[in-house]
């Protein structure tokens, strides 16, 4: 009886989709933390860090057509730059580049690429230290990451510099959409 309830559901939020009616309930992952183990100068002017894991592989997703998928949080630099300038990447694959190791055990290892790696700008944010800086990332590239399941997550460096043990703690993190 209960599959066939959940095949009901499904059935409508199919149905559904094409108007758009059926949103998600939110969803509020585990904080995110981009850190630097690279040395001053590895990560060149052009270059972009990924995360390595992929960021919807925990979550149990049906397979559905997402769209209108938003992600919303708040980003708090801890560093010695006075302004830090980021672009915020999304990619709906896995970006063919170097996995770079940390060195830390507590510190997972990143893809490390020479330009975007596959992956599109969805935001700018400009960090201060020590300061909570809201964040909106939507986009179709979002859309595709959740109707494929994988989502990988970047930074480009614009202005000042991520230093080896500084980090951008990404908290309060609520995920959004609709099929």
């Amino acid at each position: 009886m209960p599959l066939k309830r959940v095949g009901a559901a499904a059935a409508l939020a199919f149905l559904l989709s094409g108007c758009g009616l059926v949103s998600l309930p939110e969803s509020r992952p585990a904080d995110v933390y981009f850190i630097s183990t690279l040395a001053p100068g590895e990560l060149t002017p052009g270059m972009v860090a990924y995360m390595a894991e992929n960021q919807f592989g925990a979550w149990t997703m049906p397979s559905l057509p997402y769209r209108g998928m938003t992600i919303d949080g708040d980003a708090i630099y801890r560093g010695v730059s006075p302004r830090l300038r980021l672009q915020v990447f999304v990619s709906s694959r896995r970006p063919d580049c170097p996995l770079v190791p940390s060195g830390r055990e507590d510190v997972r290892p990143a893809l490390l690429c020479d330009g975007p790696g596959g992956g599109v700008v969805l935001a700018e944010a400009v960090l201060q230290p020590d300061v909570s800086t809201s964040f909106h990332l939507s986009g179709e590239e979002l859309d595709r990451a959740a109707r494929g399941r994988t989502l990988y997550l970047g930074v480009r460096v614009l202005e000042g510099q991520l230093t080896p043990d500084e980090w951008v703690q990404v908290k309060n993190i609520v995920v959004r959409g609709r099929v």
